[in-house]
């Protein structure tokens, strides 16, 4: 598992929605990847100036989808299970990509700041 699979895991095992502070956001933002993610890695937000809230979601959900940096893989990443609505929500200013291991999927985002 690389560091920022370990980091991704960290963030959603100490998360705690009641323990959250409450956060005021003046900014959305949202859109697809273009084509969908495929066998080969792309970039599915881009990178920031300053950390936002960014929340991915496997639309299609017929096969896994695995998030991390530019060189993410399908083997050894963390990775959303192959459930159509599944998302993970990070507080990032990098940027991140996705690739699967075999179908090509529908990916949204949504991110506020």
């Amino acid at each position: 598992m690389n560091a920022f699979a370990r980091a991704l895991l960290a963030a959603a095992i100490a998360f705690s929605p009641l323990a959250a502070e409450a956060q005021t956001y003046s900014n959305l933002t949202t859109g697809q990847v273009s084509g969908g993610v495929g066998t080969t890695a792309v970039q599915i937000v881009a990178s920031s100036a300053y950390p936002r809230t960014v929340t991915i979601i496997n639309q299609t959900g017929t096969d896994t989808l695995c998030i991390g940096g530019s060189g993410v893989t399908a083997v050894g990443a963390a990775c959303l299970p192959a459930v159509a609505g599944v998302s993970v929500t990070l507080t990032t200013s990098a940027a991140i990509y996705g690739i699967v291991p075999s179908t090509t999927q529908a990916v949204g985002w949504w991110s506020t700041y």
